[in-house]
């Protein structure tokens, strides 16, 4: 709304502009190890990084392969960047400095909504198909979760555990899945904390769930506890 990418210092309870940000089509962020930003422009079909020392940024585009990018990720091992295209339903790996060094395209989805990165490899929102597919580094799908219990899945994230949190926009809820199954679905409309209308965005940290609240023009903050451990059996 404010053509702006702000930054929040979670220890001085401030924020601050980061970067202008003019043409106001932005789909994703990803933060990379030195705290530069990649986000997801679907208007002008690129991907922007933005410096942390203002430097003018640089993009990443493809006429062939970029034509709607709603999600990137940043591989922090190698430095390649993941973009995510939901009107070519494939993901484009670049390299850092911008060559495009592969296509990765499932077979199980229909299209692509959002993208994780997690323990199985990458995780993709199929909107149109109501699930979530997991496909390895090589584009081959490994399985699906979320199938007849999701509704208008958005956005998603995946904790070490490989937990799957995913918002669903139909009503208003995250829900949780652990083992390809339904764990727990939480919060619902409302204005009140724990609430949400129209999620945009979810990011992990640790032990921490960010969520972009959107329409309450807010992010709330969760803490997650670690899994529960099963007692053993008799």
């Amino acid at each position: 709304g404010r053509r702006q990418i702000s930054r929040y210092d979670s220890a001085q309870q401030i924020m601050t502009p980061f970067a202008e940000y003019a043409d106001g089509g932005m789909g994703n962020i990803a933060v990379a190890s030195d705290f530069s930003l990649y986000v997801a422009d679907i208007n002008t079909q690129k991907v922007w990084h933005f410096s942390v020392n203002s430097s003018p940024p640089r993009t990443f585009a493809n006429a062939l392969e970029i034509a709607r990018p709603v999600a990137v990720l940043v591989d922090p091992s190698n430095g390649e960047v993941l973009v995510a295209d939901s009107l070519l339903n494939h993901v484009v790996v670049f390299n850092s400095l911008g060559r495009v060094l592969s296509v990765l395209r499932s077979d199980e989805g229909r299209s692509i909504e959002a993208m994780a990165s997690g323990p199985d490899g990458l995780y993709l929102v199929d909107r149109v198909g109501r699930k979530i597919v997991v496909i390895g580094r090589d584009g081959r799908d490994r399985y699906t979760l979320g199938a007849g219990t999701l509704k208008l899945p958005g956005a998603i994230a995946v904790d070490r555990f490989n937990r799957v949190f995913v918002s669903d926009s139909f009503d208003n809820t995250i829900k949780v899945y652990e083992n390809g199954k339904l764990l727990v679905s939480f919060s619902g409309g409302g204005a009140v904390p724990a609430s949400f209308n129209r999620i945009t965005s979810l990011w992990l940290e640790q032990n921490m769930l960010y969520v972009a609240d959107s329409l309450h023009a807010r992010v709330q903050e969760f803490r997650i506890a670690p899994p529960q451990r099963k007692a053993p059996s008799s």
